[in-house]
């Protein structure tokens, strides 16, 4: 896909009005499903060597088919391979954050633009939940005019370090309204 600079967030967001909420959970589930594979085979390896086969394992992961991935839709659900534990990314689509966001500390520290620490929060509600949670922040997203609303949905690994992290630029729902459809 071809990236344009500057889009709309209002385009965006009508993309991804296409997806529920419960799209984005399956999708979510659907990557927990795919790692639940692999995951455990990294474990105890070198940040280097698990960041290298996360990362590979990422890029089969896009790869597949999935009902997620529409025609005349250039964005679609994505995820991220993370561990709470270290507060760093492990894996991520976009190579250009990679190098940032694989800091240890990195979603322990970060901020949206409001002050939000969405990566803390996620990480701390995670540890006793195996349903997953949303959070929503408010952030920039790459290559839009402005900030957007973001519901940020996170669910573990089973039995492994990762967490699996899925995004849904939204306007349509709440925090409370998303993790209401959870239960």
């Amino acid at each position: 896909m071809a990236y344009r600079l500057n889009w709309q967030a209002e385009v965006i967001y009508d993309y991804f009005a296409k997806y529920s909420p419960q799209d984005i959970v399956e999708y979510a589930e659907e990557a927990v499903q795919y790692f639940s594979k692999v995951a455990p085979k990294t474990i105890g390896l070198t940040k280097k060597e698990e960041e290298r086969i996360m990362g590979e394992e990422l890029k089969k992961f896009y790869q597949q088919p999935s009902k997620f991935k529409r025609k005349n839709n250039p964005w679609y659900p994505s995820a991220i391979v993370q561990r709470c534990d270290e507060g760093r990314v492990v894996a991520h689509p976009v190579a250009a954050f990679f190098p940032i966001m694989s800091q240890k500390g990195f979603i322990k520290k970060y901020k949206d633009v409001k002050g939000k620490k969405v990566g803390d929060i996620l990480c701390k509600k995670i540890k006793s939940n195996t349903k997953g949670i949303w959070q929503m922040q408010f952030q920039w997203w790459p290559l839009t005019d402005k900030p957007m609303d973001m519901g940020f949905f996170m669910i573990r690994i089973p039995n492994t370090p990762y967490e699996i992290q899925a995004f849904y630029p939204t306007k349509q729902y709440t925090e409370k309204q998303l993790n209401d459809l959870l239960k």
